[in-house]
């Protein structure tokens, strides 16, 4: 992979040659390809791999959507395990969980807690008015990791970190409220309105610390507790973050139980989390279903990285009967290499949302993918969800023409991937990467930019 520095006059003497060198470094490894009608129109290092940040995203959509199809949903059921009669279930209540993402604001931003509200007023209006025995959540959908192994360890426990599941709810992310003591050397504070234990280890520190607080979270594993622990200055006023959940199913289950309960159900035992598959073959009593394609807005244009993760499970699950990341990963590769036609060296695939810097790809992939799914039946769905100039993650960006794109940003990485004036004759399709560059992020934005506007044709 070459360096790429700009320096315009003739260096000739061997300290501006090592100012050259610096500044080649600084600016890091760029690579695109930019084609039109099947002709190339731009390209830089159009074979070298590079760190694609978030425009992952965008080949995994596409495997998404050309093995599943527009038409595919996901479906979250409950069985009973036994006979229902004269108002009550002699058994467990299962439900089967297949990895719907959208119980959250982002999809039902009045009420994301509604499809657990439509499950229970669906078993009541069944009939069913008590169950001898659990509620057995079975989350065989999604076995192995819930955590994927690039993630640094202080992420686990934010947000950014929060696990895949079979069964979720607002993210599989709560809220926890942090404040300090009065005074140095006392507990800080963390409260949550969630039914999830704290083991609160924070201290509070004095006012030469302010601004710089240390506080980490960390989940408990098969546990409903998040050690929190850290140093907090007593200068500082409280503020929210948002906490990954650290045991999902059990979670969601307690909070089924909850509206099953304002449903008039009673259910006599308790929630049990069930990790092999299960062997209810009695009626259905519920089912809520949504529709795959409801994922590739937030994904594509907003480029929420859980979604993403859960996407590529949901292909797992229907691709290989069931959900892991690494079938996912699988899943993807093979779509590239044997329906889009590259080479298995052109790519290296680690994660879905593109946080793993050990992902790579090549310019000349990423624009195989885009002209295979304009070709597509799905392509117009693709390309309707990516963001637009001032819109999504292209909001803030300099100006574009009309453009339909992925961006991608990691530290040090930059990426723009998509579509020229798509929709006209000739279009051009493009990938940019900036690998390695530790510039302002404005300007390497700039740069981006105007490589794209370079390509418009007069």
């Amino acid at each position: 992979m070459k360096w790429r520095p700009r320096i315009g006059a003739l260096v000739v003497a061997c300290g501006v040659l090592g100012l050259a060198a610096a500044m080649a470094a600084a600016e890091g490894f760029r690579g695109y390809l930019a084609v039109s009608a099947g002709q190339m129109v731009a390209e830089e290092n159009a074979d070298h791999l590079f760190v694609p940040a978030s425009v992952q995203k965008l080949l995994v959509a596409a495997a998404a959507l050309d093995a599943l199809g527009e038409e595919h949903v996901l479906r979250t059921v409950v069985r009973a395990r036994g006979e229902v009669s004269n108002g009550q279930l002699e058994g467990d209540l299962v439900v089967e969980a297949g990895g719907d993402p959208t119980w959250s604001r982002t999809f039902r931003p009045d009420d994301p807690e509604a499809p657990l509200a439509e499950l229970a007023a669906s078993i009541a209006d069944r009939g069913v008015e008590r169950v001898t025995g659990d509620l057995v959540i079975d989350v065989s959908a999604f076995p192995g990791r819930r955590f994927h192994p690039d993630r640094p360890l202080v992420e686990l426990g934010v947000a950014l970190g929060a696990p895949t599941a079979a069964i979720a709810l607002h993210d599989n992310v709560f809220e926890i409220v942090i404040r300090p003591g009065l005074r140095p050397g006392e507990p800080a504070h963390a409260t949550s309105v969630e039914p999830i234990a704290i083991d609160n280890r924070m201290v509070s520190v004095g006012k030469a610390r302010h601004g710089k607080g240390s506080v980490e979270f960390f989940p408990s594993w098969g546990r409903d507790e998040v050690v929190v622990r850290g140093e907090y200055p007593v200068s500082e006023g409280s503020y929210r973050v948002r906490v990954a959940v650290p045991s999902p199913e059990s979670w969601v289950g307690g909070k089924l139980l909850d509206h099953l309960r304002a449903a008039g159900v009673e259910i006599a035992g308790e929630v049990v989390v069930q990790y092999a598959a299960s062997s209810a073959d009695g009626p259905v009593l519920a089912e809520v279903a949504t529709p795959l394609v409801d994922l590739f807005e937030p994904i594509l244009s907003d480029s929420t990285n859980w979604l993403a993760a859960m996407l590529l499970q949901a292909v797992a699950l229907e691709v290989t009967g069931q959900g892991r990341l690494d079938d996912g990963i699988e899943t993807v590769a093979t779509f590239l290499t044997d329906d889009v036609g590259v080479d298995d060296s052109s790519f290296s695939l680690r994660d879905a949302s593109g946080l793993s810097p050990t992902n790579l790809v090549s310019p000349r992939t990423v624009v195989a993918v885009l002209s295979y799914a304009m070709s597509s039946k799905w392509g117009p769905t693709l390309l309707g969800n990516l963001a637009a100039p001032g819109s999504g993650t292209l909001a803030g960006w300099p100006v574009l023409p009309v453009v339909a794109a992925k961006t991608g940003t990691i530290r040090n990485s930059l990426a723009l991937a998509g579509v020229i004036e798509p929709g006209t004759a000739d279009p051009v399709v493009f990938a940019i990467f900036l690998n390695h560059d530790t510039r302002p992020l404005a300007r390497r934005r700039r740069e981006v930019a105007a490589l794209v506007r370079s390509w418009v044709a007069p």
